[in-house]
């Protein structure tokens, strides 16, 4: 795992360019983004705003590609076994 280069907030300002670890956030979101992140991402992509940073972009591509392989699954009903979710 990377460490931040010295960079505003992400919660404020989104993913920096040219630090390492918002390229790590960028490419893996879900395993390594805190929840207010993630729901920041969401609503920005929910309301088709332009993305900040490089990063930023990146991030809230793979979040578009995994809702769309959620909501595929989900229709498939192959998300939740048939016990429902746990």
């Amino acid at each position: 795992m990377s460490a931040h280069t010295v960079h505003q907030d992400t919660h404020s300002f989104g993913l920096a360019d040219e630090c390492p670890r918002c390229e790590e956030h960028a490419s893996y979101p879900l395993a390594s983004l805190d929840d207010e992140n993630l729901e920041q991402l969401f609503q920005r992509l929910d309301a088709a705003q332009e993305p900040r940073s490089t990063n930023e972009a990146r991030a809230m591509q793979q979040l578009g590609e995994f809702r769309a392989f959620a909501r595929a699954l989900d229709r498939k009903g192959w998300l939740w076994p048939e016990s429902g979710p746990r």
